[in-house]
């Protein structure tokens, strides 16, 4: 008989217990919403951010394959004719030249000769997204420097890459 009412005494401290931690208060309910609340929007943004970054990553490494494609062809050119290079395509004030599309073996009659004012169009971009420009200017010791800037559109931004290169007669 004592070990049954130990029990009910037992049960009846441990219900009242029971009764009094039966669920979470509005506080606490808010609290845990507002710091997941907060988690999720950190992790959104972040995402965001690291996906911003990733495009513009990504538009910069085309940027520099079209300079580099552009630089190449150049040296190409170069390596053809140098007098035809220099006295053709270069002045000491600067000339300036539009690739809006790829060189090819044809180049010379088509992309050399590409109005500048429809460059500033996109739609004459590389990819509708890149614009490739050189300027060749000569230099009193018989040097030709070749500024390579290709350009693209990051939301508003106009970013850009350069390439700097000194062209010199080899022999």
């Amino acid at each position: 008989m004592y070990f049954i009412l130990n029990y009910m005494n037992l049960f009846v401290r441990n219900k009242k217990k029971l009764n009094m931690q039966e669920g979470f208060s509005l506080v606490e309910l808010l609290v845990f919403v507002t710091v997941l609340s907060v988690f999720f929007v950190v992790a959104a943004s972040s995402t965001t951010t690291i996906m911003k970054y990733q495009q513009m990553n990504y538009h910069k490494v085309f940027a520099s394959r079209y300079a580099e494609e552009a630089l190449e062809w150049l040296r190409g050119v170069k390596e053809e004719d140098w007098v035809g290079f220099t006295n053709t395509y270069s002045d000491s004030g600067g000339s300036t030249y539009c690739f809006n599309s790829l060189p090819g073996s044809d180049a010379i009659g088509g992309v050399w000769s590409m109005n500048l004012a429809d460059c500033d169009s996109v739609d004459n971009w590389i990819n509708k997204t890149y614009k490739r420009i050189v300027t060749l200017t000569t230099q009193a010791n018989n040097t030709v420097i070749a500024d390579i800037y290709v350009y693209w559109y990051e939301g508003k931004t106009l970013l850009s890459t350069k390439l700097n290169v000194v062209f010199s007669v080899w022999e």
